[in-house]
């Protein structure tokens, strides 16, 4: 039970930070927004494109905790409990449903982006 507590937890602060990031990155990116909407992008266009940081971000960082997990699996291996440290199934899937959790954490500020009106984002700077 307190395995499952402390692994929603650390889920769950995942998607905060990986909500918290992109919020800031989009912010920061909204006169590039308004650029975009001017020369004729879709918000269906900026949705993808805030979507598609963020899970190439956890992407990048799923294959990294992956290559870190095999490398220093030998030295936590009397600490695992009915796997092995170089289990390629648990390793894909934990990395799918990291990536998965980042692309749903990407949506708040990836709507936020596709809201943009470009007149006011070409205003402020």
């Amino acid at each position: 039970m307190a395995i499952a507590i402390g692994a929603n937890t650390a889920t769950l602060l995942a998607a905060v930070g990986i909500f918290s990031l992109l919020h800031y990155a989009t912010a920061l990116r909204t006169r590039e927004f308004g650029v975009r909407f001017a020369l004729g992008a879709t918000r269906s266009n900026l949705l993808a494109l805030v979507v598609w940081d963020g899970v190439m971000l956890a992407s990048i960082g799923a294959l990294a905790g992956g290559a870190a997990a095999i490398a220093a699996g030998p030295a936590f291996s009397s600490l695992l409990y009915g796997i092995q440290p170089w289990d390629l199934e648990t390793l894909v899937i934990v990395g799918l449903g990291a990536i998965g959790l980042a692309g749903v954490a990407s949506l708040a500020p990836a709507i936020r982006a596709a809201m943009v009106n470009p007149a006011e984002a070409l205003r402020v700077g």
